[in-house]
């Protein structure tokens, strides 16, 4: 079932709500999956359009990733953010990586790529018991 989706969202507030319609058309994902990669890319793109220092004409772009096992959402804004600074950067108040750290089972930000894994074999109907 392996699948990639690539995208290019333009620096600004409609950023993230582009970044939930181009998920949720993901079909081949349970819609609780479907619902917390929505929610995994919003806190990303917005973690960008917060943090980046984009611009006018500033771009993200996204590669969605589905495997039989896992989905893989990466995000690049070339910025210059790591797992550490991300972490420094928190605000009083932010959860941002704490839905991370909840819904992925890894994630890692390099040079403004932040690519987050969902494992998705906990969406999986577990057979019921005799």
């Amino acid at each position: 079932m392996a699948a990639d989706v690539r995208f290019i969202l333009h620096a600004g507030p409609a950023a993230p709500r582009e970044a939930r319609r181009r998920i949720a058309v993901l079909d081949q994902l349970a819609p609780a999956a479907v619902a917390d990669a929505q929610l995994v890319a919003n806190e990303l793109i917005t973690n960008s359009l917060l943090h980046a220092d984009l611009g006018p004409g500033g771009r993200i772009e996204v590669i969605l990733r589905v495997t039989d096992d896992y989905l893989l959402i990466e995000v690049d804004d070339h910025g210059p953010f790591t797992r550490a600074e991300l972490a420094r950067s928190r605000r009083p108040g932010g959860v941002g990586l704490r839905i991370l750290d909840r819904i992925c089972d890894h994630w890692d930000a390099q040079r403004g790529r932040v690519t987050a894994r969902i494992n998705l074999t906990r969406y999986r109907a577990r057979p019921r018991s005799a």
